[in-house]
C-alpha cells in the first residue's frame, strides 16, 4: 500500500527515484492549475482591452505592436498549457504504473488513479477513455525509454549479431532491458505477460505487438521460417523467460550478468528447432 510520502510524490507527478528536474515540472503544473482549467477542458482567454496610447504622441505601443504582443503571449500560454497537459498525463501514467507494480492490474482503475492524482475521475477518462489506453501508455513510456538508450536500428542489428553468434551488443540490449525493468518498467512486464483478460485487453496486447515488438519479429523473420502461430508462441515464451530471469536476479538468486546470460541461452534454445 502507499504511504503518505509516496502519495505526496505521486500527487506532484514525481516517481520515486526520479531525477531532480521535478521542481521545474511542478512549477509548470502549478501554472497549469492557475491558468488552465483542465477539469472542464476550458482555457483562460486573454484580455484585448490594453491601452494603445495617444495616436501621434510617440508614447505607448501601437495597436499593431499590441496585436503582435497579444498573439505572442497567447501562443506562449498555449505552449505552457500543452506542456502542463503533457505533465498531467505523465503523472497519471506514473501513478497507474506504481499501482500495477505494487498492487496488481486490478488496482489501476480510473477512480483510484484520480484519487492519488488529486483530480476528478472525468479528467482521467479525458486522457484515457478505456483502461487499455492506460496500459498502452505505460508500455509506450517503456519503449520510449528503451529507444532513447538504444535506437531501434541498433536493437535490430544487435539481435542480428546475436543470431550470428556475436553476443556483446545483444547482451548490452538485454542489460538495458533489465535496467528499465528495475527502474520503473516492471509494470510493463506485468502487463505484457498477463493472459488476455477480455476483448479490451486483447486489443491492447495486439497494439503493443504491432507497434513495438514488430521490430524484433522482423529480425527473426529474416533468419527463420516460422508460421504466425510459431512466431507468436516464440515471443510469448521469450517474455516469460525474461520475466523469470529478471525475478531470479531481483531476488538475489542470480547476478545481473548471470540472469542476462541465461536469458540469452534460453531464447536461443527456443530457436534451435528452426535453425
Amino acid at each position: 500500500m502507499y504511504n503518505s510520502a509516496i502519495k505526496c510524490d505521486l500527487r506532484l507527478g514525481k516517481r520515486s527515484g526520479s531525477s531532480a528536474t521535478a521542481a521545474d515540472r511542478i512549477l509548470k503544473l502549478l501554472f497549469f492549475i492557475v491558468y488552465f482549467d483542465n477539469e472542464t477542458h476550458t482555457s483562460l482567454t486573454m484580455s484585448t482591452s490594453l491601452p494603445v496610447g495617444n495616436a501621434g504622441s510617440g508614447t505607448g505601443a501601437t495597436s499593431g505592436d499590441l496585436g503582435l504582443n497579444q498573439a505572442g503571449n497567447l501562443q506562449n500560454l498555449q505552449n505552457l498549457q500543452k506542456d502542463a497537459a503533457d505533465l498531467r498525463r505523465e503523472q497519471l501514467v506514473a501513478i497507474a504504473s506504481q499501482l500495477i507494480e505494487s498492487e496488481g492490474i486490478d488496482a489501476a482503475k480510473h477512480s483510484r488513479i484520480a484519487k492519488l492524482a488529486g483530480c476528478t475521475r472525468s479528467l482521467v477518462y479525458h486522457y484515457f477513455p478505456a483502461r487499455s489506453d492506460i496500459f498502452s501508455a505505460i508500455n509506450a513510456a517503456f519503449y520510449r525509454s528503451l529507444d532513447a538508450l538504444m535506437p531501434v536500428d541498433d536493437q535490430q542489428e544487435a539481435l542480428r549479431e546475436n543470431l550470428r553468434g556475436d553476443k556483446p551488443n545483444s547482451l548490452k540490449l538485454f542489460g538495458i532491458l533489465f535496467d528499465l525493468l528495475e527502474n520503473g518498467g516492471w509494470s510493463s512486464m506485468i502487463l505484457r505477460s498477463t493472459p488476455e483478460l477480455n476483448s479490451d485487453f486483447a486489443a491492447y496486447l495486439e497494439s503493443i505487438q504491432d507497434s513495438y515488438e514488430k521490430r524484433w519479429r522482423d529480425v527473426i523473420a529474416e533468419h527463420f521460417s516460422m508460421s504466425e502461430v510459431d512466431c507468436a508462441l516464440f515471443f510469448q515464451h521469450t517474455v516469460h523467460i525474461a520475466k523469470t530471469t529478471f525475478l531470479f536476479y531481483r531476488k538475489g538468486q542470480l547476478s545481473k550478468q548471470q540472469a542476462i546470460e541465461k536469458l540469452d541461452v534460453a531464447v536461443n534454445q527456443l530457436l534451435n528447432p528452426y535453425r
